[in-house]
């Protein structure tokens, strides 16, 4: 707990609203939390990635050994999607476009269908 002295002798004394809003800033300052909350323990029991539910065992060493081989894991994933992304960007490619105003466009062969489809009459014949 944080002490302050305001004001010196025989100078008046703090409000009792400014004291006590003081008072409780100052403990919830000092609240510690939990290494593992219980949203993170929800998460490593209900997720379907591999190894998380093993970081909520009481084993000190299973939970360790887990957590290296869980880090090591997100590490070699996330410098495979840098090279992948990195290869990517790094494609060159080249397009020649070439133009000759001169010469007819060529259109292709235009077919109209009739929507119409078959009728059991036609078939028969």
């Amino acid at each position: 707990m944080v002490k302050v002295q305001l004001g010196g002798p025989g100078t008046k004394s703090l409000p009792k609203m400014l004291k006590t809003t003081f008072a409780s800033t100052t403990k919830r300052d000092t609240i510690k939390k939990p290494l593992c909350d219980s949203s993170f323990k929800e998460f490593c029991l209900k997720t379907t990635a591999h190894g998380f539910s093993y970081l909520d065992t009481p084993s000190k060493s299973v939970r360790t050994c887990w957590l290296i081989i869980i880090v090591f894991a997100l590490v070699a994933a996330t410098i495979h999607l840098h090279a992948i992304i990195w290869e990517y960007l790094q494609y060159n490619y080249h397009e020649n476009v070439e133009t000759n105003a001169n010469s007819c466009p060529v259109f292709p062969d235009v077919t109209i269908c009739d929507n119409s489809g078959l009728s059991e009459a036609s078939i028969a014949e």
